[in-house]
């Protein structure tokens, strides 16, 4: 559980990079996107490195209100993630609110292990002059063979 909460919070703090605006991508109903990547990957106990690959498939399976199911596969980590989400968005003066409707699963395979967590909202605020993104909300992952859970709340300024 502790490994996962890692790599969830990591992502965030990598995303955060990126720190602009930028209008998002409007696929139509039925379009997919695949990709992989070659990852670098470091074995801890020999320090052999070797590239691993990742694996994405995305679809648009609605429009009005727009849904995306996602799958992500690393077969050399046994790892899977799937994901159903609906955006909803809002705008309030200087801002922009994304809303993450839906559930991911992790699912690690080789240590029998799955958890399931959703995603916090995104707004990008000061959009007429210099724009940037914060996240906030409640965010819970459930290990759905330990029981363990963790909750995370992102204040926003």
């Amino acid at each position: 559980m502790m490994a996962v909460l890692e790599w969830y919070l990591t992502c965030f703090h990598v995303a955060r990079k990126h720190s602009f605006a930028k209008k998002p991508y409007n696929p139509v109903l039925g379009e997919t996107f695949t990709c992989c990547w070659k990852v670098p990957y470091q074995n801890k106990s020999n320090h052999d490195t070797k590239d691993v690959i990742v694996n994405f498939k995305a679809e648009q399976v609605s429009h009005h209100p727009p849904v995306s199911a996602i799958y992500v596969e690393c077969p050399e980590k046994d790892l899977c993630l799937t994901a159903t989400v609906c955006i909803k968005s809002n705008f309030s003066g200087m801002s922009i609110g994304v809303n993450f409707s839906g559930e991911f699963k992790l699912t690690l395979s080789s240590h029998n292990e799955s958890y399931c967590f959703n995603l916090p909202s995104a707004y990008a605020r000061s959009i007429i002059s210099v724009p940037w993104i914060e996240i906030g909300g409640k965010v819970n992952i459930v290990s759905q063979n330990t029981g363990y859970s963790s909750s995370i709340m992102f204040h926003t300024k």
